[in-house]
């Protein structure tokens, strides 16, 4: 399991990273994971404010850093294998958009039980924390206009990456 530590650790050799070696890195990656990083590519066209696609670009760099830093992938994944996962998880939030409650059991579940969990709970602080999501306002209205919709973006996109990681590491899982 990849521990908070070990991504702040990946995180912290992205951030030295020139930006020749970014290029490098993502080059290498797209390379090594095309269909996953085809994923990647697409939502990030999705992203709109650049501080944003900074952040995402963190992220997703600094959790492919730990993976390659631990682990070595057996296999790379097709886009059809990406696209049936991604289909899923909309059905399921599609499914839950009109059950608050069904959908937080969810999330607690997918949290708990996922073979990163440590993983996935730092990157969902790390996305709280810059999108400030832990600052609860005082009435409905205020909570609608200062809510960042890319925040839902990244972490779902984020959640899924980490999964795509794990079936490419773990073909039978």
């Amino acid at each position: 399991m990849i521990t908070a530590t070990e991504y702040l650790a990946a995180e912290e050799k992205y951030f030295s990273l020139s930006d020749k070696q970014i290029e490098k890195l993502a080059k290498e990656s797209a390379e090594e994971q095309p269909a996953i990083f085809v994923y990647i590519a697409a939502n990030y066209e999705n992203l709109e404010d650049e501080d944003n696609k900074e952040f995402f670009l963190q992220l997703v760099y600094s959790t492919w850093l730990a993976y390659k830093h631990k682990y070595r992938f057996k296999r790379k994944l097709s886009i059809e294998e990406i696209e049936k996962q991604d289909e899923a998880d909309e059905k399921l939030l599609n499914e839950f958009s009109v059950n608050e409650e069904a959908m937080v059991e969810e999330a607690v579940k997918r949290l708990t039980n996922h073979p990163q969990s440590q993983l996935i709970g730092h990157l969902y602080t790390l996305i709280g924390d810059f999108f400030r999501l832990d600052q609860y306002p005082d009435n409905l209205n205020e909570m609608t206009e200062g809510y960042d919709p890319e925040s839902g973006i990244i972490s779902g996109v984020i959640n899924s990456f980490v999964s795509l990681l794990e079936k490419a590491r773990n073909p039978l899982s």
